[in-house]
């Protein structure tokens, strides 16, 4: 999470590797990650949930948000641990790109 953050923090024009004092603080917090695979005769469904929850600081003032992101995936067998591992990035990528999409969070730290 962090790498990506700051890739896309980067991307957006933020410099990422300041020791400036006077530089925002931004952390995300993985709040919620679930993975459930209730037992199924026949074929798998696999429900995903992820809540991010960044917060901005710059001096006295504060953003707070959260970000949450449900999916299911459908799948014949049990995944392997690639699959799952694939299937936690995405969701986390997807919430990570809502959260960076926010435009009250991109105003806040261009206003900084």
């Amino acid at each position: 999470v962090k790498r990506a953050a700051k890739a896309e923090l980067a991307v957006q024009g933020f410099n990422v590797n300041t020791t400036e004092t006077e530089t925002p603080n931004v952390n995300i917090i993985i709040n919620t990650l679930k993975y459930d695979m209730p037992m199924q005769a026949v074929g798998k469904t696999i429900y995903l949930e992820t809540v991010l929850q960044v917060v901005a600081t710059a001096g006295k003032e504060t953003y707070t948000g959260n970000y949450k992101t449900n999916s299911s995936r459908e799948t014949a067998l049990t995944p392997s641990m690639a699959q799952n591992e694939e299937m936690v990035n995405d969701i986390l990528s997807k919430t990570l790109l809502r959260l960076f999409s926010d435009p009250e969070l991109k105003a806040f730290l261009s206003n900084i």
